[in-house]
């Protein structure tokens, strides 16, 4: 799926809008038809999918993820594949990821920062319980709602492409720490 094809159809879902991009693939808004939901679906870059070990881990990475129940997570709805195309369906969180407030902001005050940071550990700590590590937790990946709430983005999958993580993603990540 590409940015040409917003406006397709893809299994049950109308797809809307590209929303993010990363290694992994793309995110979109779309539309779930029948229950008329806003979701989001992370579509997994084929190239990652060739290989039936990566099929497999991303089949494990998934029913991971859908035992995460906390609302400070992401929540993962379902996972699909229509034809070869494999697919994440998720809470659709309306909000800017943290590392956009920081640059449209600034520095931000230590109690909000201090906030933000709070919610992020009880929602990483109850991953933890669960026996999940995220392993690419940085600002970009933490989205703020209108109401203050902050979601964690990317549970389980970060570990399918390693190799996708830049030097820019560390330094930012890095960035939080000086907020």
């Amino acid at each position: 799926m590409s940015e040409g094809q917003v406006g397709s159809r893809l299994g049950k879902y109308d797809v809307r809008a590209e929303i993010g991009k990363g290694g992994m693939g793309a995110v979109y808004q779309a539309r779930h038809r029948m229950m008329d939901r806003t979701v989001a679906l992370k579509i997994i870059n084929p190239e990652l999918m060739r290989k039936p070990e990566a099929v497999d881990r991303f089949h494990r990475e998934v029913k991971a993820a859908a035992r995460l129940s906390h609302p400070n997570i992401v929540t993962a709805y379902d996972a699909e594949q229509a034809g070869d195309v494999h697919f994440l369906v998720m809470e659709y969180v309306d909000g800017v990821d943290l590392s956009h407030t920081v640059k449209d902001r600034g520095a931000l005050p230590i109690a909000e920062a201090c906030d933000y940071v709070r919610q992020a550990a009880i929602g990483l700590q109850y991953a933890h319980e669960q026996g999940m590590v995220h392993r690419d937790i940085k600002p970009h990946n933490l989205m703020v709602m209108a109401d203050g709430t902050v979601k964690i983005l990317d549970f389980g999958l970060a570990s399918l492409a390693p190799e996708a993580l830049s030097d820019a993603d560390t330094v930012e990540a890095l960035s939080l720490i000086h907020i």
